[in-house]
């Protein structure tokens, strides 16, 4: 790792080594509120400009509330209603997506109010007037901001395209930093197997994407996978609300020890934070929830993020798989006061995490997976197969809710069969 420094910002910047894997352009964000620096390194790892961003923390938090229930109102309209119907949805989470892309980048603003007489940088125009970019964002919780949702378009007329979101433009993956601006994983490399990825999945088999198949509940587009003998299928045994905590929770944690390549959660999530949010059953009891991030990962019971931190996967057997939460608000990282899932599972050494914003319907949610898992096993990498699978509901389901996921990971990380 080597460092840029610059006057403005006496604090070097860490930029990592982009050996061995392609990248075109990375953004990686330092500072503290209310003065964050944003340096742009090009596809051969060297500096290329350093910008200065003024953005108060409370300018920040109401950024990332209205893009979040922007992304909400647009995910529960698309999925019940025809194209037609969720437009005004879509144009008002563009208008939220160009306002956080001005207020990060205000030369974009300046180019909208005086389009003849400015003009931006090569690496902006990289960003926001190419396509099809392998693109890594690094930056800290506190300036955790959903990129995908950022708009480039104009929100003036009446045409604002779902193309014009940063998350149908590149394919894009995040990485969270540590306080000394060095990324959390440092993964590199592929996610290397024998024949076939093993995939562990944890679910709650009363949501509707959980049918019957052979006298069990399960998802059928993974066990078509395992039939296919693409996957290696394994079921986290049933977790009983109604037993004792910690010796659930230690099953929960004896299942890791599986050796996964890939751990599925397809559950519900919920913030303990909410003043309308449900109890939770502790060995029969009903409590209330702390303040922390929970996901249901079985019928009633359900696990918080300080949960995981007392029970972590066996270091000898967490083998840095790749983990899926298609759960509600598993991603927000710096979006709430408790740390969220998606970073306590890369402090544990997870190798990626793919995680949603807000709160996604069941149907799309398993959906949007099953394409996800197409692409990734066709040996696309991960970054790549997001963003295939958002550009497939976009065309085929008329659906753009797939930019409500996002990945913390090296972008170019990849399967590959021993």
């Amino acid at each position: 790792m080597c460092s840029a420094m610059n006057a403005r910002n006496p604090a070097p910047v860490r930029i990592r080594d982009h050996t061995g894997y392609h990248l075109d352009l990375t953004i990686v964000v330092v500072g503290r509120s209310p003065t964050y620096h944003i340096q742009f390194i090009g596809s051969d790892g060297r500096p290329l400009e350093l910008i200065e961003c003024n953005l108060p923390q409370d300018n920040l938090k109401n950024l990332r509330q209205r893009l979040a229930k922007a992304a909400t109102d647009l995910a529960r309209h698309a999925a019940h209603m025809g194209p037609d119907a969720h437009w005004e949805c879509l144009r008002d989470m563009a208008k939220e997506g160009r306002t956080a892309i001005e207020e990060v980048f205000p030369a974009l603003k300046k180019l909208r109010d005086e389009r003849n007489t400015v003009t931006i940088s090569d690496s902006m125009k990289l960003l926001t007037q190419s396509r099809n970019r392998v693109i890594e964002v690094l930056c800290d919780e506190e300036f955790c901001l959903p990129w995908e949702l950022l708009y480039v378009g104009n929100v003036d007329s009446d045409s604002v395209q779902p193309w014009d979101f940063l998350g149908m433009r590149h394919a894009i993956g995040r990485l969270v930093q540590r306080k000394d601006h060095t990324p959390m994983p440092d993964f590199k490399g592929p996610i290397e197997c024998d024949s076939k990825p093993r995939v562990g999945l944890f679910g709650n088999s009363q949501l509707s994407c959980f049918e019957e198949m052979h006298g069990s509940k399960g998802i059928r587009f993974l066990a078509g996978l395992d039939s296919a003998r693409r996957i290696s299928l394994v079921r986290c045994p049933a977790l009983d609300p109604q037993k004792e905590h910690r010796g659930q929770l230690n099953v929960f944690r004896g299942f890791w020890a599986k050796g996964l390549h890939i751990a599925d959660f397809e559950c519900h999530g919920f913030y303990g934070g909410d003043g309308d949010c449900k109890v939770i059953l502790l060995g029969g009891m009903e409590h209330a929830p702390q303040e922390e991030a929970y996901i249901e990962i079985d019928s009633d019971f359900a696990i918080g993020v300080s949960d995981l931190g007392a029970y972590p996967p066996k270091k000898r057997t967490f083998r840095s798989p790749l983990v899926i939460l298609n759960a509600c608000c598993s991603g927000m990282v710096g979006a709430f006061k408790g740390i969220s899932f998606a970073r306590k599972f890369l402090e544990l050494g997870a190798c990626g995490v793919v995680s949603t914003e807000c709160a996604v319907p069941d149907q799309f949610a398993v959906e949007f997976i099953e394409k996800f898992y197409e692409a990734l096993l066709g040996g696309n990498t991960l970054s790549d197969s997001l963003l295939l699978a958002r550009r497939h509901s976009l065309l085929v389901k008329h659906n753009p809710s797939g930019l409500l996921y996002a990945i913390y990971a090296n972008p170019d990380t990849t399967i590959v069969r021993r």
